[in-house]
């Protein structure tokens, strides 16, 4: 303020081009923080605790256009958020291990679920972008955050963890999977580069040495090619039946009725037309479950219903089959204790 009446005052002109201001930062009960209260955030205890990166999440997450709050449980709050994002690069580096060139596959020959998360990329990417060019930090974080979460770590990593963990090295769904995972790597550590600068840096560098910088690198050009409104709306519409599916077998988890999903023997009632194509194997796979039956009928009284979707009906029980002991699904009959897959992979 002090800067803009001076230069207006002596120059005529602002004293820069644009300016962001915020409200006051107040302890997270609401009182004021000064050099004679005892409720008092320094930042470089912060730091010294936490980390930098904690102390930039906590700006980045903040709403700026009103006073800002920090104390312990805040500090807290932004210490889970981080490790949900560090957790993510990790899970990412550490299936990128060995990833080369030659490994890498064009995108036509990537299979639709690898399509949708490179659709849902080019969402986030724009977005992002946007509201960075505007300053809206916040929304940058939870945006970032909630790809993340929700689309990474609770949906594609969970079903990719089979392929990555138990094909060969030469099949193509495994070759398809590293392939996004690679370019995961490189577009979310650009989006996240000006927020969590330490970290970013360190994971690019754990994976290309010291000689390189996340930081010299520009933002990633949008790809529109790989935007699939036809994939998006697939695949709400098997996300929306796979959480009917995990939620009626943690019902009977708690029941101990059953451990692993994969022991979970599934009777799916879909009372409604748009269900009608649902391809069964691809449901189940995603759904990390060994049996499926699908019945075209409304649910009966018996079957557990979905809160958002009353037509969709879920009935578990415990496999019959044998488990394989390197993946870890279940099958009518094994061979040496392993399914037909992991013998052909061993």
């Amino acid at each position: 303020h002090s800067s803009l009446l001076e230069s207006c005052g002596t120059r005529g002109v602002a004293p820069y081009e644009s300016v962001l201001t915020h409200g006051f930062v107040l302890h997270e009960d609401g009182a004021k923080m000064s050099k004679s209260s005892k409720k008092i955030v320094a930042p470089a205890e912060v730091i010294e605790k936490s980390g930098a990166d904690i102390l930039r999440l906590w700006v980045a997450s903040s709403d700026y256009s009103e006073d800002l709050k920090i104390g312990p449980e805040i500090i807290k709050s932004n210490v889970d958020s981080y490790r949900r994002l560090r957790n993510t690069l990790r899970f990412i580096l550490g299936n990128l291990s060995e990833f080369s060139e030659d490994e890498r596959i064009d995108y036509n020959q990537l299979n639709d679920l690898d399509h949708y998360i490179l659709s849902s990329l080019v969402n986030l990417e724009e977005e992002v972008m946007n509201n960075y060019k505007i300053f809206e930090y916040q929304k940058v974080f939870s945006l970032i955050f909630n790809f993340c979460t929700n689309e990474l770590s609770s949906f594609y990593f969970d079903i990719r963890k089979d392929t990555l963990y138990c094909d060969s090295k030469d099949s193509l769904d495994r070759k398809s999977t590293r392939t996004v995972l690679d370019i995961l790597f490189h577009h979310l550590l650009t989006l996240l580069a000006p927020i969590l600068c330490f970290t970013t840096e360190e994971a690019w560098q754990s994976r290309y040495g010291s000689n390189e910088s996340i930081h010299t690198k520009n933002f990633h050009k949008i790809q529109n090619r790989w935007k699939r409104p036809d994939l998006d709306t697939k695949w709400q519409v098997y996300k929306e039946i796979r959480k009917s599916i995990n939620g009626a077998i943690e019902i009977e988890r708690k029941n101990k009725k059953i451990g692993s999903s994969l022991e979970a023997s599934i009777d799916l009632y879909l009372g409604d037309s748009k269900f009608n194509e649902i391809d069964q194997d691809l449901l189940k796979d995603i759904s990390i479950i060994s049996e499926l039956n699908i019945f075209q009928e409304s649910p009966s009284d018996n079957c557990f219903v979905s809160e958002t979707n009353k037509n969709i009906g879920v009935i578990v029980s415990k496999t019959s089959g044998e488990k394989c002991e390197r993946c870890w699904k279940y099958f009518s009959s094994l061979s040496n204790d392993i399914c037909e897959r992991c013998t052909q992979v061993i």
